[in-house]
């Protein structure tokens, strides 16, 4: 697609084998990638909206679970559209992708973003956390970000907006929480961030 495209609801986007995808997605259908071992349909550019997918699917451009249009001008205002991302199967996210999570309150999915699949995800690149404006979360609200069947790999870098001023990370839960990674609100100083390979759970 060039140089963007919209799934429309009802729609889908399907490959039966491995697939490469050029062009920013609004993805308000479904995208259906292949079953087979290790083959996926992979998206070069930016994937937003609140579709859903299945199959094998990889992010190599970027991702923003519910945001409602493909592309946009570089430093426009944006309003966020919260949305938890739904995937019937496994997700990798490469090393050069951006996956972008909004933040403007405590409902999941209402007022923050998600990402829950039943099988895989495969964590690289950066992760990155957007605060609606005016909204500063509470030190005791803990947000659970993913669900997964099992994690692999890890995030190579980890950004947080300035305006989580006073807030800091804190891995002290990376073990216990199990199948889900979360954040929460902690003191500084900022440790290093670590990712395992089943689990993650991280604290601001």
């Amino acid at each position: 697609v060039s140089p963007s495209a919209t799934i429309v609801s009802g729609n889908t986007l399907s490959a039966t084998g491995a697939a490469v995808v050029h062009g920013a997605i609004a993805n308000q259908g479904t995208i259906i990638g292949p079953s087979g071992f290790r083959a996926y349909q992979v998206f070069e550019d930016k994937v937003t909206g609140t579709g859903a997918t299945s199959g094998h699917v990889k992010y190599n451009g970027g991702h923003n679970p519910g945001a409602a249009t493909a592309g946009g001008l570089p430093g426009a205002p944006v309003t966020p559209s919260y949305h938890v991302t739904v995937g019937d199967g496994d997700l990798a996210l490469g090393d050069r992708n951006t996956l972008q999570l909004d933040v403007g309150g405590y409902v999941r999915g209402i007022s923050y973003d998600g990402v829950d699949v039943t099988g895989e995800i495969w964590l690289d690149g950066t992760r990155e956390i957007q605060r609606a404006d005016g909204f500063m979360p509470d030190r005791s609200f803990t947000y659970h970000l993913f669900d997964a069947g099992s994690f692999f790999g890890q995030f190579s870098a980890f950004n947080l907006p300035s305006l989580f001023g006073g807030f800091a990370c804190d891995t002290s839960e990376v073990n216990s929480v199990g199948r889900r990674s979360v954040i929460s609100a902690g003191p500084a100083p900022i440790p290093e961030i670590d990712f395992p390979r089943v689990g993650a759970a991280i604290a601001l």
